[in-house]
């Protein structure tokens, strides 16, 4: 984990001292968001496939617009996902929208702690669970969903999705700032639209051989 500003690099990825009220409900309209720096890039990590043969006729849609937002404070990091989505699908598991992140503290050999938020909000968090013996390791998260899911005669416009995942899930409790620790982070979508399903990734890989492998280091900002 380094300290200070944030370079211009997709392989960097800015979290921000968190400075006003988050209440974890899914919209993004408390202060803290306010000035957050945007998280975009996303790029495609799996092609668009038809999710049954009978969907295989169906144009493929372009993939839609995502962002991500990182804050920080002394307990807790807050990530936030804006994605836009004219076909909301909250269907079946391993056919829905979902988002996912993936943080792993000390370098490439470490097992990462996943957590999986699908529509219409359900929480899955996978690895190790740090020091906290809270439920999920104590990650919370809240989802907002602007549109009709499921609804095939409407146009939907995007969900939006928090949470709050504190240091402790990662071992880093109590959290010292005088001994930092480097965090990698990794952000995914899972895009279902159209009876195809799309996956992309921040950050975007140097090399298309390297899409398993590419992570960006999570920058703490104190601005």
């Amino acid at each position: 984990m380094f300290l200070g500003g944030c370079a211009a690099d997709t392989h960097l990825v800015r979290a921000d001292l968190r400075k006003g009220r988050v209440d974890l409900d899914g919209r993004l309209l408390e202060p803290g968001w306010r000035d957050a720096v945007s998280i975009d890039g996303f790029v495609v990590e799996t092609p668009s496939r038809p999710l049954t043969e009978a969907d295989s006729d169906i144009p493929v849609p372009a993939p839609p617009l995502t962002e991500a937002f990182v804050l920080w404070d002394e307990r807790f990091l807050y990530f936030a996902f804006f994605c836009a989505d004219e076909d909301l699908v909250v269907g079946r598991v391993g056919a829905r929208d979902e988002v996912e992140i993936r943080l792993r503290v000390g370098g490439n050999r470490a097992e990462p702690l996943r957590v999986v938020i699908s529509l219409p909000q359900s929480v899955t968090v996978e690895g190790e669970a740090g020091s906290s013996e809270l439920p999920w390791g104590g990650v919370e998260a809240a989802t907002a969903v602007f549109g009709s899911p499921d609804d095939g005669g409407d146009i939907d416009r995007f969900y939006s999705v928090e949470v709050r995942i504190p240091f402790a899930a990662l071992g880093l409790e109590p959290f010292a700032l005088s001994r930092p620790e480097r965090i990698e982070v990794r952000l995914l979508r899972r895009e279902v639209s159209r009876g195809h399903r799309t996956d992309l990734v921040h950050p975007e890989p140097r090399m298309q051989r390297d899409l398993e492998r590419a992570w960006a280091d999570l920058v703490l900002s104190w601005d």
